[in-house]
């Protein structure tokens, strides 16, 4: 009977992962729109590595560069896309999340068998993978998913092992860990109760042994990754963390989990789920009841303090009601939500009923059968990059092409995911700003609604200036095609005009002041030369200036020359335009030929721009920089030596020493970013050549000039 209720239960256990696959490759046949935000970032990650895999260079795996406004993301999810296109394909990649739902699948099986019984555990497996949170998963690039399969592996593991007794499910208890923390930073707010399990096993003589080994094992397998990452990750995560912030005091927002849960779960699993959490059942194994109780309770607050609140951050953290939902409940009542959810699951986008929501006195949204319909939809992001690269000017080592969109299916991380999967590494996708669009060659303007109304910011206000034919930006850049796009607006690609004649007309300007933005200038001289109008450039001009504060940091001595200079007057009111009254549109190359910083600047400089750092000094001598003071009431010191390339391309800021209230922090935790190296080669944030003519830090001033050394 017990071998019968095994192979049943495994049977159906297939059955649903058939039908999961059905689900997948149904979606894959009508969904053509491009990844969202988020999804394209891991799509274009997925694509660098596998090109790094390709190419040998297998360290990238532990040490690329994160994506703009990114914290960096562990490997594991991006090596698991490199048997199906390492994110070259949209939808391919997508059969990546089959696997992890499996795995996600067998662990609640596991786990529910444990508990209740093998037809419960399928019945939890059933729950849980269907409902509308997991579909969306399902359906999507995002790593959550993956991330919660682990951590349902890492449970069964650590469930399987008798309290880390038995050592095969223990070392596998530490291998799910380490995919789990190798898969998404966030996996050690789900693991809090199962580290007290291992703390508590390794003071009992008994299981030490095998307590102390899987611990040893997990931190050797996802350690070195952050070791390597921590500079760059912990000061992105703390600022990613409060998108959309709303603080865990205000208002219902420590309620806010329960709300999207309703909706997310479908509302009778929600309702019967949260009954199982607090209802004692004698089906329940009492002796690690309190683990799922524990997994479940402890994760919800932890994502309830976090001000960024998305239910795919409490996902892993959600299974426990799925296993304590079919430990409780009579086998009719049972089937009959499985029944529900398995066609709740297909309905999610086939759409053949609802959504339906109803109202309820109570502050929660009670809704049935949500789903999210495919699109066959073709908005021609490749076709635009296509035309983009074959109009662009091939001498250029950077063709930058500014973006007003932010839309679901039109926004910068899809570009920038096309132009790398195209294999268009001269064209780079950026922003607007408030200077627009300076240093571009292509800008794109989608018509119509520009996305989100909590995302587009400034943008529609861009929009508008840009289409309006009268004003200064069509002068800069006229349009060079249209595509229309399948919401009903176009996307109109401007490519940047050369100009017929000088744009100013006097080749001489002196200026006392101006301000624009965080630059201002005193006593600032610009000869622009002559002008080639064969060209539409100035060959050569030359900026002087007494002192230029950007950002705050007082520069003293400022003389630049620049090449092949583009520029454009924009609404100028007088006969010969201020510097706030131009934009730029291209320019070769820029020749720092003197400058200098002291250290007086320097120190009010960090003071500005380090919140809550308050320098108490700052030495520039023997080509070092040292800084001492408090960062939020913390004695902090550093030292770090800045010294131009031998071959004068680059400059290199290399940090010597550090000092935490006191104590000598070892700079080798600091790993690569220890030490930085600025090409002056031209890239997308600064599209044209950068030349210093010499540095030196010595007398308590960083000094640009021929005769530094």
């Amino acid at each position: 009977m017990k071998n019968t209720a095994l192979w049943g239960s495994l049977s159906a256990l297939a059955l649903l992962l058939g039908f999961q696959a059905w689900l997948l490759a149904d979606w894959n046949r009508r969904e053509t729109r491009p990844p969202a935000w988020d999804q394209a970032v891991h799509l274009e990650t997925a694509l660098d590595l596998r090109d790094a895999a390709r190419a040998g260079r297998l360290s990238e795996f532990w040490s690329q560069k994160p994506k703009s406004g990114m914290p960096p993301f562990p490997p594991l999810y991006y090596a698991s896309l490199l048997p199906f296109g390492g994110g070259a394909d949209a939808q391919k990649a997508l059969w990546a999340n089959w696997f992890y739902l499996a795995l996600l699948s067998v662990s609640l099986w596991g786990l529910g068998r444990r508990f209740a019984g093998e037809w419960r555990g399928a019945a939890a497996a059933v729950l849980f993978t269907c409902i509308p949170e997991t579909q969306l998963l399902y359906r999507s690039q995002l790593i959550d998913l993956a991330l919660a399969a682990w951590v349902a592996a890492a449970y069964w593991a650590l469930i399987e092992s008798e309290s880390l007794e038995r050592r095969g499910p223990a070392l596998a208890f530490a291998c799910a860990c380490a995919a789990a923390m190798l898969t998404k930073w966030s996996a050690f707010s789900y693991l809090f109760p199962a580290a007290w399990v291992v703390l508590r096993s390794a003071f009992s003589p008994e299981r030490r042994r095998n307590a102390l080994l899987s611990a040893a094992l997990c931190f050797a397998l996802f350690l070195p990754w952050y070791l390597n990452q921590w500079p760059v990750l912990l000061p992105r995560l703390v600022e990613a963390s409060a998108d959309q912030a709303v603080p865990v005091w205000r208002g219902a927002a420590a309620f806010s989990y329960l709300s999207q849960m309703a909706s997310g779960m479908d509302f009778p699993f929600f309702v019967l789920g949260l009954i199982a959490l607090v209802v004692p059942s004698v089906r329940r194994d009492a002796k690690d009841k309190g683990v799922l109780i524990a997994w479940f309770a402890v994760a919800y607050l932890f994502w309830a303090v976090v001000p960024n609140r998305q239910l795919r951050f409490l996902l892993p953290g959600m299974m426990p009601l799925a296993i304590l939902c079919a430990s409780l409940w009579p086998k009719a009542l049972l089937g009959g939500l499985c029944a529900f959810q398995l066609f709740a699951a297909a309905n999610y986008h086939r759409g053949w009923v609802g959504p339906l929501s109803l109202k309820a006195p109570i502050p929660l949204s009670v809704s049935f059968f949500s789903g999210r319909r495919p699109a066959a939809e073709n908005w021609r992001i490749d076709e635009l990059l296509r035309a983009a690269e074959e109009a662009r000017d091939k001498t250029a080592p950077v063709s930058d092409l500014s973006l007003v969109a932010n839309h679901a299916s039109y926004n910068g991380a899809a570009f920038d995911w096309a132009i790398k999967r195209l294999g268009f590494p001269r064209l780079h996708e950026r922003g607007v700003n408030r200077r627009l669009c300076e240093f571009s060659e292509f800008v794109v303007v989608k018509t119509g609604s520009l996305g989100p109304a909590d995302v587009v910011n400034q943008l529609p206000e861009v929009q508008r200036f840009m289409l309006d034919p009268t004003t200064w930006f069509q002068k800069g850049w006229g349009e060079l095609r249209r595509f229309p796009l399948p919401d009903g607006t176009e996307a109109v690609l401007f490519q940047r005009r050369k100009l017929a004649q000088a744009p100013i007309r006097e080749a001489r300007a002196h200026f006392d002041y101006f301000e624009e933005g965080n630059v201002a200038a005193k006593d600032m001289s610009v000869d622009f030369g002559r002008f080639d109008e064969a060209r539409g450039v100035y060959p050569r001009a030359t900026l002087t200036a007494g002192e230029l504060s950007i950002r705050g940091l007082v520069i003293e001595g400022l003389s630049a020359e620049l090449e092949d200079l583009a520029l454009i007057p924009i609404d100028s009111k007088g006969p010969t335009p201020t510097l706030n009254e131009f934009r730029f549109l291209s320019m070769k190359k820029l020749t720092l030929l003197s400058a200098s910083v002291r250290r007086e600047a320097l120190a009010e400089f960090l003071k500005l721009r380090v919140k809550g750092f308050e320098p108490a000094a700052v030495e520039i001598d023997r080509g070092m920089v040292a800084v001492s003071g408090r960062l939020k009431g913390v004695a902090l010191s550093a030292a770090a030596s800045a010294a131009l390339a031998q071959d004068g391309r680059s400059l290199e800021v290399a940090v010597k020493a550090v000092r935490v209230a006191g104590i000598p922090f070892p700079t080798a935790l600091l790993g690569r970013h220890a030490r930085f190296v600025r090409s002056f080669e031209p890239d997308p944030e600064l599209p044209f050549e950068l030349a210093v003519s010499g540095l030196s830090l010595s007398g308590g001033r960083l000094t640009i000039g021929p005769s530094a050394p």
